[in-house]
């Protein structure tokens, strides 16, 4: 049940809207009705500005009923008043259902209670090709004349962009044709068009979209962007494939930098990098994370990425025998220990990251054990694998 009221003042002269509704939905069944009300001097902001007149008063009455099998049947009824024009009262009826394959078919009727006393029925079916493609005609019949409208669409979609395309015609009293061709990507949005109208003639036209933004290393170009974006770093690598709410938005540029727009404010925001898309000798510390931009305002989410330089290598004891499973070693570089780890089976040593200047300490038979460990050069895609190297005090 909903209940309002409103006040104006305009010109200097006062007004008042008042309303009254109610609604009621069940699984198969739903109604509503509702009444408004309005004073001769009532205005509100746009109806004042652009100098239009309001109804006086408007009636609306729905129901709603039906199920899977049967489709869903529907009944509506409408009345409006205008100062000084006689009432407009429209009665329809309507059916529609979803058909195998996704198709979808509505048949409305629509009936002038008032002094046209027309009728129009509309009859439309849609049917999709695949995901982005679809199918729809429409037929009209009415007592000013029949038409019949057929259209093709191609959408983008609206994660990683692509080609869009869009074809109608339309025969009847006034017959038109439209044609566009569109392409979204992370830098925005173009169209370039043809209408075509009966009578009148034919309009060619283009446009495009997108937002620029000075962030990070510099100016960048994104879709356009009303509420807020972000800057995703992977730390100078290219081509990452980045993810927004676990939907692909695109892929980092030669600075390793993509602005993803558009972003959520003042909500989390989920991004994230597929593992899977990753070279195999890439290492991160997080796949994803959560940011909350401030309302028309960038952030900034960094993922770091570097190239791993990853070792395999058997280690002799001082006795020149593998050493021990489970031997504590410690990695040092330019003398200072950075990490620790322990000898596996038959002597064999595993490191993710191999720093500069690498040696390897440990402890055998209360004697410390020693030796350099190699440089593994460029970042290979398996572990580098070298003969047993021996270990001296």
């Amino acid at each position: 049940l909903s209940a309002s009221f409103s006040g104006s003042q305009a010109g200097g002269l006062r007004g008042s809207q008042r309303s009254l509704g109610y609604q009621w939905n069940a699984p198969g069944f739903s109604v509503s009705a509702s009444t408004q009300r309005r004073s001769p001097r009532f205005a509100d902001a746009p109806a004042y500005l652009r100098q239009a007149t309001l109804p006086l008063r408007t009636d609306r009455f729905f129901v709603g009923f039906g199920n899977v099998h049967s489709g869903q049947f529907s009944l509506n009824y409408i009345s409006q008043r205008y100062p000084g024009m006689p009432d407009i009262r429209l009665a329809g009826a309507g059916w529609s259902r979803s058909l195998p394959g996704q198709a979808w078919i509505s048949l409305q009727l629509n009936h002038d209670l008032g002094e046209r006393d027309m009728d129009n029925i509309y009859l439309y079916v849609s049917t999709p090709l695949d995901r982005h493609t679809q199918l729809s005609s429409a037929l009209r019949h009415a007592d000013d004349g029949n038409g019949v409208t057929l259209e093709a669409n191609h959408s983008q979609a609206l994660d990683n962009g692509g080609w869009g395309w869009r074809a109608q015609t339309s025969t009847g009293a006034q017959s038109s044709a439209h044609l566009e061709i569109n392409h979204l990507d992370e830098q925005g949005r173009w169209a370039l068009g043809l209408d075509h109208i009966s009578d009148i003639g034919t309009l060619a036209y283009v446009n495009s979209t997108g937002s620029l933004a000075w962030f990070g290393s510099g100016l960048h170009r994104l879709r356009r962007a009303d509420d807020a974006f972000a800057l995703v770093s992977t730390s100078g690598v290219p081509g990452v494939p980045i993810r927004l709410q676990n939907q692909p938005v695109g892929s980092t540029d030669a600075r390793g930098e993509l602005l993803v727009a558009p972003l959520h404010a003042w909500q989390r925001n989920l991004l994230s990098i597929d593992p899977l898309a990753l070279p195999a000798d890439m290492q991160i510390d997080a796949f994803e994370q959560q940011v909350v931009p401030a309302a028309r305002s960038g952030v900034r989410a960094t993922f770091r990425l570097q190239p791993s330089k990853p070792l395999s290598v058997n280690i002799l004891g001082l006795d020149k025998r593998w050493l021990p499973a489970g031997t504590p070693a410690v990695i040092e570089s330019h003398g200072r220990a950075v990490t620790s780890t322990v000898i596996g089976h038959d002597g064999q040593l595993y490191l993710d990251n191999v720093p500069a200047d690498a040696s390897l300490r440990v402890r055998q038979d209360s004697r410390e054990c020693r030796l350099a460990l190699p440089d593994p050069g460029s970042p290979p895609v398996a572990p580098i694998a070298l003969e047993p190297l021996q270990c001296h005090p």
